[in-house]
């Protein structure tokens, strides 16, 4: 007729049901936390099968059933009481009084009780109660030197409280220093009460107790600090009598220097080393301010080390500076101008004897000075002062009067430039006017003049690839010239002067160059009326 349940934990039960044949009965659960599982009707003798939640109460329960108009009671544990407590401890640093307080965790219905195993711990509030609470303390003053350890029981959990005695060494003057990284030596003032023993002791091997290690009541210590050669700032403790005292120490100041702090290179392409000098951890980077410095070597580094560069040719004509920037230190690198060099085109000009104007073109490096200068009074150059880089010179030839053929020499960037002119009387023609050679081979070619007895003629190209290798000459009579292969794909053009008269050579293109070289039964000679 009833069921007693000692667990709280869900379970599941049957009762047998006695009655006569054809007699019919019902099975009714009056709690929600009972259930019919099985059986919940039937007719003469059966079985009723049940099952019962878990009581997640701490109270215990009682429940029934009708079956066949019986009643059945069940009876269900509540869930056991069970306390915690946070916090489980508490560490007082210091020995004045103080309170506290304590949270107390518990099933509803569950009660339970704080008491003090300690008479300098006093409970002052919460001390009993059910379910979640607060249990609050006093902790009086400890008026020992030693450090002292006391309990309460709070719903049978111990809380430990832990209280620092008075201090013995009261204080330290000053409590810290700031230190250079270079070091430093120093006192630290100690009051403690008479007859209170001390010691001082340093945690860090770069501090050190020099002297008054040891003491009783007031007294003195002093302390070394060791260079700091790291660029990372550091601290350091020395411990005296439950006091610290604390040493903070910067890093060294990270400044590369480098060596030596300049170079002087020649115009050439060429190498170099710098020599670096940092303390221990001091990181630095080598850096170069000109696309033609680079870097070849030992950037990034740390410490004292080597950097090694190069540089490119210098290909202009002033000298350039540039550097290399290591830290806060700059290594200057000086490179001297490319040799200065002259060509001038034609190198010479065979005018007539009525004389005229003309130019040579002057091919430098940019910055390079030069100047004209013209070796006689009858030719005279009208911009040949103060020049710099490429650039024409223009002159004029004044009419030869006289019955002699004349030359003069003009200077030209350091380059010598002849000027000739023949006898007023003197007349001339030359032969063929046009010369059309091809491309493939070397050519010698010819040319004649003619021209009254007695009279000088001389001859000039303005092209640097047409060689004149018979110039001169008195009365009528040939000159000769030679063309080398042209090795480009366009045609080119020369002129060849002869006392003011003029040929006209062309050379077409070397795109289709034969073995065999030309020979002069081979000229095609064009001669313009």
């Amino acid at each position: 007729t009833s069921s007693n349940l000692t667990s709280a934990a869900a379970t599941t039960g049957t009762v047998t049901v006695t009655a006569g044949t054809g007699c019919s009965w019902t099975a009714v659960s009056n709690d929600a936390w009972i259930t019919i599982s099985a059986g919940a009707s039937g007719s003469g003798n059966g079985t009723v099968s049940y099952s019962v939640a878990a009581n997640t109460s701490t109270v215990s329960r009682t429940g029934t059933m009708t079956i066949g108009g019986q009643t059945f009671t069940v009876t269900q544990a509540g869930v056991p009481c069970t306390f915690t407590i946070a916090p489980t401890s508490s560490n007082l640093t210091s020995s004045t009084a103080t309170t506290g307080s304590v949270d107390v965790t518990a099933g509803a219905g569950c009660s339970w009780t704080a008491v003090s195993n300690d008479a300098w711990i006093t409970i002052t509030g919460g001390a009993s109660g059910t379910g979640n609470g607060t249990v609050s303390y006093n902790v009086a003053a400890n008026a020992g030197s030693a450090s002292r350890t006391g309990t309460a029981t709070i719903g049978g959990q111990t809380f430990t409280v832990t209280q620092a005695g008075v201090p013995c060494v009261s204080a330290l003057s000053p409590m810290s220093t700031t230190v250079a990284a270079a070091g430093a030596s120093s006192v630290v003032t100690v009051s403690a009460s008479t007859g209170c023993g001390w010691t001082a002791t340093s945690n860090d091997a770069w501090i050190t107790v020099t002297a008054g290690a040891t003491g009783t009541g007031n007294g003195t210590f002093s302390y070394t600090v060791a260079a700091n050669t790291s660029t990372t700032s550091r601290t350091g403790t020395v411990s005296v009598g439950g006091n610290t005292f604390t040493v903070n120490q910067s890093g060294a100041t990270c400044s590369p220097t480098v060596s030596p702090s300049s170079a002087s290179l020649p115009s050439t392409t060429g190498t170099g080393t710098i020599t670096v000098s940092a303390t221990t951890g001091c990181n630095w980077t080598a850096t170069s301010n000109a696309a033609w410095i680079t870097i070849t070597s030992g950037s990034p580094g740390s410490g004292s080390g080597t950097v090694n560069y190069s540089v490119t040719a210098n290909t202009g004509t002033f000298t350039r500076t540039g550097s290399v920037t290591i830290g806060t230190s700059v290594f200057t690198i000086s490179q001297a101008a490319a040799p200065c060099t002259f060509t001038i085109s034609p190198t010479g000009l065979a005018m007539a004897a009525g004389g005229g104007s003309s130019s040579v073109s002057v091919t430098t490096g940019v910055g390079c000075s030069w100047s004209a200068t013209s070796g006689a009074a009858w030719v005279t150059i009208s911009n040949g002062a103060g020049r710099s880089g490429s650039g024409t010179v223009s002159f004029t030839a004044a009419a030869n009067t006289t019955t002699s053929a004349r030359s003069a020499t003009l200077t030209i960037a350091g380059q010598t430039f002849v000027v000739t002119e023949p006898s007023a009387s003197c007349t001339f023609s030359v032969t063929p006017a046009l010369v059309t050679i091809p491309g493939g081979g070397t050519t010698t070619g010819t040319f004649t003049v003619t021209t009254q007895a007695g009279c000088t003629w001389t001859s000039s190209t303005n092209a640097a690839w047409l060689t004149l290798t018979t110039s001169s000459g008195t009365g009528s009579g040939t000159g000769t010239y030679t063309v080398p292969i042209n090795l480009g794909t366009l045609s080119r053009s020369a002129t060849i002067s002869v006392s003011g008269v003029q040929i006209s050579v062309l050379q077409s293109g070397g795109t289709s160059l034969t073995a065999a070289p030309e020979t002069p039964t081979n000229l095609r000679l064009i001669i313009k009326n």
